[in-house]
């Protein structure tokens, strides 16, 4: 088995496809060794790229793994550094232009991978708030094996870590405002579990814990339905790719007329994000700048409305879950919200968000009519 590979920066982006945008020959002039550098209380990265004649099964783990396919060998790389280690695969995306690009860390540490086909691995190494500035040598091994034979090294790459005398500040200590929009609704597809429900806000302790750790500083909430009309997924080209997302808040209309608003899921949400540090803004997505797409049947149901939002509720007169369809209606359920973070000490973290308002007079005009009905919000808005 012929296998090339060699060392890039994490800035690197692996490419291929089509056989003519790369070549995996290429991999045989990257280098077998790199230098990184970082501040204390950092990481520092870099990629492996490979690369074998034979189908193979790439592991970044330690557990035997034993392929499907007879035959196929197992090659695996392990890390000897100084600093704690993580190895990631990176999944390949098919673009728009069918070529293949390095995409999203692979959680799993083991994939098959057919005979030809180019593939890079995240490195990352943390260096530590009390680690002695100056340089550190590791190195990362590359091992070939087959079901029960003891493992041969077929080849080593060495990394220069140059530690730096300057220390980075936690994250939370951190001034730029990370914040990274947050699709909790395809989150619970994903995995499977009902919207809002314990089993949802399990899953999403894990992605909220991460985000923290990123530094992220605001809370993403959708509160009405569809706000961005799924993203384009019910184009014909994309409808593998479910993308609608729905409202956190709970609305019912009692038999007596008058409408109920239940914010526990909302609240829950944003206790969870305190509780890993993401406390200094709230972001409410759907209440402005909403996206309508009649061809989605996503038209506006409130034509003398100045924005299309579009609100559920549950009917308790008959048990049928119908949608808001006054102004009337409307201000009621965004007042109350308002009331909700006036009454919570809430609202000086609140923002109404819009995402890139392409028609800015009829925005202009939602920001007053809100204002005007609910004037203790604040707005930001992501400008194209």
């Amino acid at each position: 088995m012929n296998v090339m590979y060699g060392l890039q920066p994490e800035t690197y982006k692996l490419v291929w496809g089509n056989g003519t945008h790369f070549r995996s020959t290429a991999i045989n002039g990257y280098p077998k060794s790199i230098t990184v550098t970082g501040a204390k209380n950092s990481s520092v990265a870099f990629q492996i790229v490979l690369c074998a004649d034979e189908d193979i099964a790439l592991n970044v783990g330690k557990s035997l793994w034993i392929a499907q396919r007879p035959g196929t060998r197992c090659l695996r790389l392990g890390a000897a550094s100084p600093f704690e280690t993580e190895l990631n695969i990176i999944d390949m995306h098919t673009d728009d232009d069918q070529l293949k690009r390095a995409d999203a860390l692979l959680s799993a540490p083991v994939l098959e991978i057919e005979r030809g086909e180019a593939r890079a691995v995240w490195v990352e190494m943390k260096l530590p708030a009390d680690a002695l500035p100056g340089a550190y040598t590791a190195h990362v091994y590359l091992y070939s094996g087959y079901t029960t034979e003891d493992e041969t090294i077929l080849g080593e790459m060495t990394i220069t870590i140059e530690v730096l005398p300057c220390m980075i500040p936690d994250v939370k200590e951190h001034k730029f405002h990370l914040d990274l929009w947050q699709h909790l609704s395809n989150i619970a597809r994903k995995h499977e579990v009902a919207l809002w429900s314990d089993e949802h806000f399990q899953v999403l302790e894990g992605y909220v814990r991460s985000l923290g750790e990123l530094g992220q500083k605001a809370v993403t909430l959708v509160v009405s339905e569809a706000p961005w009309s799924g993203q384009s997924c019910y184009e014909e080209f994309r409808q593998s790719a479910n993308l609608y997302e729905y409202s956190i808040i709970g609305v019912t209309k009692e038999t007596s007329g008058a409408f109920t608003y239940d914010y526990t899921a909302m609240q829950r949400y944003i206790d969870l994000c305190a509780k890993h540090g993401i406390d200094r803004e709230i972001s409410l997505y759907g209440l402005c700048n909403v996206w309508c797409v009649a061809e989605a049947g996503l038209a506006p149901i409130v034509p003398d409305y100045p924005d299309g939002l579009k609100v559920r509720y549950l009917d308790k007169a008959d048990g049928r879950y119908k949608f808001m369809r006054s102004s009337a209606e409307l201000d009621d359920y965004i007042s109350s919200l308002e009331q909700y973070f006036v009454k919570t000490g809430q609202m000086d973290k609140v923002r109404l968000a819009a995402d890139e308002p392409g028609d800015m007079k009829k925005y202009r005009a939602v920001l007053d009519h809100l204002k005007e009905i609910a004037p203790a919000f604040k707005f930001k808005a992501a400008i194209n």
